[in-house]
């Protein structure tokens, strides 16, 4: 009888052939592993940049605003910096109108002062002074009219200056408020008038015709000059006033008193 080999079968257990392990099957699980870990990397990086342009972001515009107020800051400081020289500016030349007005007891140095400070600070190129006479009227110095050419010098000698009789306007008007007036009015060309009061009376008078052509008006600085001139120069012509007959009355002593000492010849 012959002897019957068992078979191998190929199935293992499962009814199916078993395969043989092919190496280096687990390279594409590692393959996709590494790329997942790569995209959270940089989804990671992406929220990095992210936040990184945001902070950016709020300090530029932190900063911006700081460089904006520096900027408003300079810019008022400069501002002030104007005014505060402005202001300089304006006392040095009220000191020096002062000065000026106070610094002679002779009447003709006080009117070349207020003629050189319509001038040279007031701006005047066409103007008029006019001083009250011992007989109460108000007669112009040497000439009506003045050029700033000039500095002061008269244009015209005239004969014989008539005392003002009225009928313009902005002088009446200054005469009688005894306070600065300004035109042109009916009646009138005179620009400003500026009287010098003391104690109530008119002293004297500024008139302005014209002013230089660069200069276009008054400022507040030019109106507080004129309220200056209104007080400083009516003092100093009284002053020079009296000095002047206190003068003449010295005089006339020392020629009395000479003559008295002389004796009869």
């Amino acid at each position: 009888m012959p002897s019957v080999r068992p078979q191998i079968s190929s199935d293992n257990g499962l009814g199916r052939a078993a395969k043989p392990r092919v190496a280096g099957r687990s390279e594409p699980a590692a393959e996709l592993s590494q790329l997942g870990r790569a995209a959270r990397l940089l989804e990671e990086a992406q929220r990095s940049v992210e936040r990184a342009a945001t902070e950016a972001d709020r300090r530029n515009h932190e900063l911006s605003g700081r460089i904006h107020d520096l900027e408003a800051n300079l810019s008022e400081m400069e501002q002030l910096l104007v005014r505060t020289e402005g202001q300089a500016a304006q006392l040095a030349n009220l000191y020096v109108a002062t000065y000026q007005l106070h610094a002679s007891l002779e009447i003709d140095d006080v009117r070349a002062a207020i003629a050189d400070i319509a001038v040279n600070l007031l701006g005047a190129e066409r103007f008029a002074i006019l001083f009250k006479h011992e007989n109460g009227g108000l007669l112009p110095v040497q000439a009506a009219t003045h050029d700033a050419t000039a500095h002061g010098d008269s244009a015209a000698e005239p004969a014989a200056p008539a005392p003002y009789g009225g009928g313009d306007a902005v002088i009446d008007a200054c005469l009688q408020d005894c306070c600065p007036q300004f035109g042109p009015r009916d009646g009138s060309d005179v620009l400003v008038a500026v009287p010098f009061v003391r104690q109530g009376d008119v002293v004297g008078l500024l008139l302005v015709h014209g002013f230089l052509g660069h200069k276009p008006g008054l400022t507040a600085d030019d109106h507080e000059l004129l309220d200056l001139m209104a007080a400083h120069a009516a003092s100093a012509l009284v002053a020079a006033q009296a000095f002047q007959i206190s003068q003449r009355k010295l005089s006339a002593y020392q020629g009395l008193l000479g003559f008295l000492r002389g004796g009869p010849s």
